[in-house]
């Protein structure tokens, strides 16, 4: 409409002239003489991505060429980039805007790409500066942040090492344990993308980088980390295991902690995600019944917890005023996963410390949302219309 008004096309004849010189990035506009893909037939990454597409759509019949608007679009690309070097100024900079894709969970590498297309053409200094990480917002599953331990953009000679061989680099580089139903190998994924813009570790083990939870701990409690040991799995009869204590000795205290990771829950496919009600639900019952023990010990329960799920436990139980406070023997370690760029990896970052008491927990426990009785009546109102009562 916007072309007709502005008088740059009369017709329809005139549209579909224009749409036939457009970069390709829509099946519709792939036409049988279109040939932009026979520019990038030297580049693996290309052919590898369309690949994979017409792989995963092997059983549609539909008539859309993804695979061949992949290798079109980037041909055109290819054409573009060629072209305006050729105008370019000596030191002049061609700056393009760009983001990964993921169709079909197949992960599109574009920066890469024009990276490496640059690169052919003759560009001095191709390069990628990321602007921002971002989750997906056309697919209703979360995305991987991180797999065997890298960013998925991270191409390292060490990543690429440590994914070959399925190594998890939170566990002293033992081999991943996280296997699927859908792969011959470890699944590998540690992080995914979630509404909240930000990695959510999904595998316990994440939470276990570089020490970080053990040495912030020791930090807060004892003030250093010296003559202190950290044991794993210690059970107390009738409460049940303490995944990790901390124990400072030379000479020898009687202070100790407990780190709780958040529960690994995942879905049983490849739409991996994390039930947050039942993390938050099954943790609950841990700091309650945990805590007080500690509590009447006089000693310290610190509970490392993502950002995320923290938020979602303050709201679902009404605990907003919580502060840090010294006497008080139940800890939350808040930590969230952030970028850094050098190295190119995620980092555990502590966000903020509280603290509350097991009289605390337990009210906001009692006082939070109940669903009404008419609510369940409407249900079994519902069963009996339905006939779906067995007969006892």
């Amino acid at each position: 409409m916007e072309l007709y008004l502005l008088d740059f096309v009369k017709n329809m004849d005139d549209v579909q002239k224009l749409k036939k010189t457009m970069i390709k990035g829509s099946t519709k506009l792939i036409y049988k003489e279109d040939n932009w893909n026979e520019y990038v037939k030297k580049f693996k990454a290309v052919q590898e991505v369309a690949k994979q597409i017409g792989e995963a759509l092997s059983d549609k019949n539909w008539g859309f060429d993804y695979p061949r608007m992949v290798r079109e679009y980037f041909g055109g690309m290819y054409i573009c980039l060629e072209e305006f070097y050729k105008v370019m100024k000596k030191g002049s900079y061609n700056l393009q805007v760009v983001g990964d894709q993921t169709y079909k969970n197949i992960i599109i590498p574009v920066g890469e790409i024009f990276v490496e297309m640059a690169k052919d053409i003759g560009y001095s200094d191709a390069h990628i500066e990321l602007f921002r990480t971002r989750r997906s917002t056309t697919h209703d599953i979360p995305l991987p942040a991180e797999i065997f331990g890298y960013p998925v953009q991270n191409k390292s000679k060490e990543a690429k090492q440590v994914r070959k061989r399925h190594l998890c680099p939170f566990s002293n580089k033992d081999r991943c344990s996280k296997q699927s139903r859908l792969l011959t190998y470890p699944m590998g994924i540690c992080s995914t993308w979630w509404p909240n813009n930000s990695p959510i570790a999904i595998c316990p083990k994440r939470l276990l980088q570089d020490k970080t939870i053990f040495i912030n701990a020791a930090n807060h409690v004892f003030g250093d980390t010296d003559n202190v040991l950290l044991f794993s799995e210690v059970k107390l009869k009738r409460i049940g295991t303490f995944d990790f204590v901390l124990v400072k000795h030379k000479p020898i205290s009687d202070e100790i902690e407990d780190f709780m990771q958040d529960k690994d829950i995942t879905k049983n496919s490849y739409a991996f995600g994390m039930n947050t009600y039942n993390t938050i639900k099954l943790s609950f019952i841990q700091m309650l019944n945990k805590g007080q023990v500690f509590e009447v010990w006089n000693k310290k329960i610190i509970w490392a917890v993502q950002k995320y799920v923290y938020k979602n436990m303050v709201g679902r139980f009404g605990l907003q005023g919580m502060k840090l406070n010294k006497s008080d023997a139940n800890l939350f370690f808040i930590y969230d996963i952030d970028y850094h760029p050098n190295p190119d990896k995620y980092q555990l970052t502590v966000e903020d410390i509280k603290s509350s008491t097991i009289e605390d927990l337990m009210k906001a426990f009692r006082g939070a949302d109940l669903p009404k009785i008419d609510d369940f009546m409407k249900v079994l109102h519902q069963k009996l219309r339905l006939n779906l009562g067995i007969k006892i």
